[in-house]
């Protein structure tokens, strides 16, 4: 380290990589010369190999788009349910109308 740089100058650059996990953890970017951590999935944080393919992730928008449609589903389930009750409640009064 150099005498020059004050302490709290390095805190946030990481330590020389040599060793296999730091280089999957960190990358270097070749423009700007420095480290940057790669965004780890918490669920594989613990796995070993963190080189995994992003595609086999569900990203936020495919879950979202799936909590969307099952609401739209259970709303067209409503609205049926609601225009037989009607029907039915109509169907009883009538009955009752022509005792």
């Amino acid at each position: 380290m150099d005498k020059n740089v004050p302490n709290n100058k390095k805190i946030h650059e990481p330590p020389i990589i040599n060793d296999e996990y730091l280089k999957k953890v960190y990358r270097y970017d070749e423009n700007t010369k420095k480290y940057y951590t790669k965004k780890i999935d918490p669920v594989l944080k613990n796995k070993e190999d963190l080189n995994y393919n992003q595609n086999e992730l569900i990203s936020n928008q495919d879950i979202n788009n799936q909590i969307q449609n099952q609401a739209n589903n259970l709303q067209q389930d409503k609205q049926k349910f609601n225009k037989h009750n009607k029907q039915n409640k109509n169907h009883i009064k009538q009955s009752y109308r022509y005792r």
